[in-house]
């Protein structure tokens, strides 16, 4: 083999040495690329909480902000600039104590309480009254007139010989709605304070009462809202009695109507219940849940996310 031919057959070799190479390189800087589409899907992934993405605030455990951050370095109590809600004495206190020496201190003589001449320093503390039950028994009562004896009438709230005031059954109602208080939970609260468990059937008769009562303020809700240009529509999963259960919601920055049903699509949405149930004919915004699309008398506008979702209609 000349000279010439050896310098051809290493070229040759050398050359598919770089093929191989670049076929390797290539391969590597594929497996880079999906690496780092990978890391930085990761990075978003792990940036999300449930103020930048649709994730609950539950989601976030340990990560989760406090709800009152103390700001670093900065100055106790009120600012200058202020305006403080520092409580103001009253011109009539409701109960006033006189505080006077108990005897001379010349010649020993015990004071009275109508001996005190002068009242110096005044001094208000605001506190809560003795927690106690009030009774205030309703009696019937009978009036002769022309041969007749004629009966009063109860009051329509008092219905049985021995019940619970309105009062403190709406004080139940609040507890279990706007503090989410359970049922057991109320009965010791109000067995510390006033020495009555009420059981949960009291409280389950003054929910339904309350909820009765509120009926036309739904109806009116519904009004409102159908008259809006752009209404959300949600819904979001819930426990009852164990099973699972779906708030639907109707809502705008004004107004929410929410009612609860024990399925999330079609049964629910067309039910009695459901707001689109009104033929709704504005805009109606919500995340693409195949159900809505059925009413097709409003415009649909699809709310997004920071994740890319595919869907599909059929």
């Amino acid at each position: 083999m000349t000279e010439n031919e050896q310098l051809r057959a290493q070229i040759s070799i050398l050359e598919a040495k770089s093929r191989d190479l670049a076929a390797i390189n290539a391969s590597l800087l594929g497996k880079t690329n999906s690496l780092e589409l990978e890391n930085t899907d990761l990075r978003i992934q792990l940036a999300k909480n449930s103020k930048n993405s649709d994730l609950p605030p539950s989601a976030e455990g340990y990560k989760k902000a406090p709800a009152l951050p103390k700001p670093k370095g900065g100055v106790r109590g009120g600012k200058f600039d202020h305006e403080g809600k520092t409580l103001m004495k009253v011109a009539t206190p409701d109960i006033i104590v006189v505080h006077h020496a108990t005897n001379c201190a010349c010649c020993g003589r015990q004071f009275a309480a109508s001996e005190v001449g002068l009242i110096g320093q005044k001094r208000q503390v605001f506190d809560m009254p003795e927690p106690k039950l009030i009774v205030t028994e309703h009696q019937q009562g009978a009036i002769n007139c022309c041969g007749k004896v004629h009966w009063g009438s109860f009051p329509a709230q008092v219905s049985a010989p021995v019940q619970y005031g309105t009062r403190l059954r709406a004080l139940t109602v609040l507890l279990n709605t706007q503090f989410r208080m359970p049922f057991a939970k109320i009965g010791e609260l109000t067995q510390t304070l006033f020495g009555q468990t009420v059981n949960p059937n009291t409280i389950s008769l003054s929910l339904e009462a309350v909820y009765n009562l509120l009926e036309p303020v739904m109806e009116a809700l519904i009004v409102l809202l159908l008259q809006c240009k752009v209404v959300h529509l949600d819904e979001t999963g819930m426990r009852v009695e164990g099973s699972l259960h779906w708030f639907h919601t109707a809502c705008n920055e004004f107004y929410s109507y929410i009612f609860v049903h024990k399925r999330r699509g079609k049964a629910a949405i067309e039910s009695e219940e459901s707001f689109m149930r009104h033929k709704f004919k504005h805009y109606a915004v919500h995340d693409c849940w195949k159900a809505y699309f059925a009413f097709d008398g409003c415009l649909h506008a699809l709310c997004g996310t920071s994740a890319p979702r595919t869907y599909r209609l059929d």
